[in-house]
């Protein structure tokens, strides 16, 4: 990709591959480093979109950081057309890009029977959730 990284991004974006930490005022540029840090490797072959789970706090900055990754990926491909580029740009669709609350619901979804409910409720946008101490019950109301 070729967009301009601070000195302080450079380092984040190349740094090795493990447990990294990147702690950044708002409007620094968090998003554009974990999208090219990402980007980068998709491009080594080290990994593969689709085994990667990618949590912001903000639907704009998951939506964004889809859209940063599509596109590099896409500008990457006419350079190189490399099935392992192509495939990679059609995983993006599906990647688990998204905040932290929809991950938490969803691994709810997914998991419910672990967590021995007697049944699922589809519950709006904007509810709130009351556990109770027995897991067979679960309350909930809506914000008016």
């Amino acid at each position: 990709m070729e967009v301009q990284l601070t000195e302080e991004q450079y380092d984040a974006v190349f740094a090795p591959v493990g447990e990294n930490l990147v702690s950044a005022a708002a409007g620094s540029g968090k998003t554009k480093v974990l999208s090219e840090r990402i980007v980068e490797r998709l491009k080594s072959g080290d990994t593969s979109i689709d085994r990667l789970l990618i949590v912001t706090f903000t639907r704009a900055a998951a939506q964004q950081m889809r859209e940063r990754i599509s596109k590099a990926l896409r500008k990457e491909y006419t350079n190189n057309k490399s099935e392992q580029l192509k495939r990679q740009m059609s995983l993006v669709p599906g990647a688990d890009i998204c905040t932290i609350d929809s991950f938490c619901i969803d691994l709810v979804k997914r998991n419910f029977f672990l967590l021995m409910f007697r049944r699922i409720l589809q519950l709006p946008r904007k509810t709130k959730w009351q556990f109770s101490e027995r897991k067979s019950s679960l309350r909930f109301w809506t914000r008016c």
